[in-house]
């Protein structure tokens, strides 16, 4: 009797430890669901957006940095990183001219681009005009691109294309390390009388060269005579200027090249731009923390800008009233009203892109 009440309790207590260990075993599962969901939920949960920032009120203060600003390098396809120039067409289009040659990114990737007609080497000067067509200077010459096909400007091969300026449709002037400037012109000619056919009715644009002066400016630097540099141009109303290496601006009057008197007086200029209200802005080579941009507006008394820029390598004209100065060591400078109000620098951030130079269609920062 006492053998079957031990074996009955024994079952007993088997049983009850196979219906714990099962309520145990059910409770985990049951409760693993929902442990997951709450896990779900906390990483698909959004992160809070940050509470939204105050349009920051005018301060003497400026930003820090240029993390704003995107970068677009040889990772990203440029033929190289020492890019000298940037112009957009139609379509959105953008174009880079660099020391590996031309490049071009259609909204989705960057290529390098060669073609017939397009002078191989550096690329350092590209302006598109009003027509659509795309002006662009090498080391080795220059060329137009419409409609997809390069034109060689025969008038100006082997010579080093430094800058370019459109002042209207079909109409582009370019400055050369040559001691020369190119007046390039495309015109439509007159249909013969005689004309029969829609050909003959139509005939083909044409371009026409001419080289200012007719013999080529020399340098005033003793240490590198030869043919004088031109840097840079600009218009102003009716009259054409030069930067020059060595003679200061230089005006072009009807062919003739005349030095401009001023004090004081910048003979090494890198950059020449006009501003919405026609003033003409001077970048020159200067000291690391000397200030080399000056409204020119009076030719004769320039007025030099009170900004520690050290030597302008490029200046562009912005949105409405802006002026942008770029620099050699010492970031970028927004002008407004002939003051600077921002001053951008790289510092603190993995880039070094000093020098910098830039175009207007290059100087919207993602803010």
């Amino acid at each position: 009797m006492r053998t079957a009440s031990r074996f009955l309790l024994i079952r007993l207590l088997l049983t009850a430890h196979r219906l714990l260990l099962t309520l145990l075993l059910l409770s985990a599962f049951c409760l693993l669901p929902t442990v997951f969901s709450q896990d779900q939920q906390l990483t698909s949960q959004p992160s809070p957006s940050p509470s939204p920032t105050p349009s920051p009120s005018p301060s003497p203060t400026p930003p820090p940095n240029l993390h704003q600003w995107g970068a677009v390098t040889s990772f990203h396809g440029l033929p190289s990183d020492r890019t000298h120039a940037i112009a957009q067409t139609e379509f959105g289009v953008t174009w880079f001219a660099t020391d590996g040659g031309l490049a071009r990114f259609d909204g989705r990737r960057t290529s390098a681009v060669t073609a017939d007609g397009l002078p191989t080497g550096k690329v350092l000067a590209l302006k598109a005009d009003q027509s659509g067509a795309l002006w662009i200077g090498t080391e080795n010459g220059a060329a137009r691109l419409l409609n997809d096909k390069f034109e060689t400007i025969k008038e100006t091969a082997g010579k080093i294309i430094t800058a370019i300026i459109t002042p209207e449709r079909d109409h582009a002037i370019m400055a050369s390390e040559n001691g020369q400037i190119f007046d390039c012109r495309v015109t439509q000619p007159a249909a013969s009388r005689l004309a029969v056919t829609d050909a003959e009715r139509n005939p083909p644009l044409t371009l026409t060269v001419r080289a200012i002066p007719e013999q080529p400016l020399q340098s005033a630097d003793k240490d590198q005579p030869g043919p004088l540099k031109l840097t840079s141009l600009a218009k102003v109303g009716d009259k054409l200027y030069a930067g020059t290496q060595s003679r200061g601006i230089i005006e072009i009057q009807n062919g003739e090249a005349k030095e401009v008197v001023s004090k004081p007086r910048s003979f090494f200029i890198n950059a020449l731009e006009t501003d919405e209200h026609g003033r003409l802005w001077v970048g020159a080579r200067a000291g690391k923390d000397e200030s080399a941009i000056f409204d020119q507006s009076d030719l004769s008394k320039p007025t030099r800008a009170n900004a520690s820029t050290g030597p302008v390598t490029a200046i562009a004209h912005g949105a409405t009233a802006d002026i942008w100065v770029a620099t050699d060591g010492h970031g970028a400078f927004l002008f407004q009203n002939g003051k600077p109000v921002e001053h951008f620098t790289f510092e603190e951030t993995a880039a070094r892109c000093d020098p910098i130079t830039f175009t207007a269609s290059s100087l919207m920062p993602n803010k």
